[in-house]
């Protein structure tokens, strides 16, 4: 019963979260992809070394994150962001590259709409 009213509270932080974020950013699209960009983030937080689900320092994840999965390819999620946000960057830049110039376009109001 626990799990299940946790889950329901995460459902209502994040739909509290999308709602705020297409206020400001004014494109559902775009909301949903920053959205993604923030849950993605706040997971590989609880799961780094040190975080609140890694007390011991190893990471619990295996297979898609950590500096390996980061020194990849830039995704195609990430690719269409860089595209959407108006940023013209190579297809074979690095996720941490590409993530990188996502987070430089977001602050920077580079964004369409923002």
């Amino acid at each position: 019963m626990d799990n299940e009213n946790n889950q329901k509270t995460n459902v209502d932080k994040y739909v509290d979260l999308y709602e705020t974020i297409k206020e400001r950013v004014e494109a559902p699209d775009v909301a949903v992809a920053i959205l993604q960009e923030i849950a993605k983030d706040r997971r590989l937080e609880k799961n780094r070394p040190g975080g609140p689900n890694n007390a011991g320092g190893r990471s619990s994840m295996s297979g898609s994150s950590g500096p390996a999965a980061a020194a990849g390819k830039a995704s195609a999620n990430q690719l269409r962001y860089l595209e959407r946000l108006g940023v013209d960057a190579d297809p074979n830049i690095s996720k941490k590259e590409a993530s990188r110039l996502i987070d430089e376009a977001k602050r920077s109001g580079q964004a369409q709409g923002a």
